[in-house]
């Protein structure tokens, strides 16, 4: 049996959640699109969007050279995974950005006042750009290199 603060709080809960928006895609230079993917995909999981939702709403987060490209498009973008098959590869360029990634993994020091943690999340976040497979032991070895 469901009590009243039960009740209370099953009414109360949705006046609570807080919708969130993904960031705005404009299909840019340097923008990476598979980050961008994985952002609106992880906002659709929080908003409890089904991917047919994504799929009508992903126009209003789009903007410039990527919401043309949309409205081109549209018609041939009938399902969310196929959207965002062909915005990666229309906007993407893996090669470019792993290039990037290792250029900055090999230059990558810890700063002065950068905490330990801070440090050791974005070389992870590097590392995994560079390889999503690298071994722990690489890992490591780009994580002691330079700390301070």
């Amino acid at each position: 049996m469901v009590t009243d603060l039960e009740t209370k709080l099953m009414v109360i809960s949705p006046l609570i959640h807080q919708f969130r928006n993904p960031s705005i895609f404009r299909g840019e230079a340097g923008e990476e699109p598979n980050k961008r993917l994985k952002e609106y995909d992880r906002v659709a999981r929080y908003n409890t969007w089904d991917e047919l939702f994504c799929l009508a709403n992903v126009y209003f987060f789009l903007d410039g050279t990527a919401q043309k490209w949309f409205e081109n498009n549209e018609e041939l973008l009938t399902t969310w995974d196929q959207f965002k098959k062909e915005l990666a590869k229309t906007f993407g360029d893996s090669i470019r950005t792993r290039k990037r990634a290792e250029e900055e993994l090999k230059s990558r020091a810890q700063q002065h006042c950068e905490s330990m943690q801070s440090y050791t999340q974005s070389v992870l976040r590097l590392c995994h750009e560079v390889n999503p497979e690298m071994q722990e032991i690489e890992k490591m070895s780009h994580l002691i290199k330079d700390i301070s």
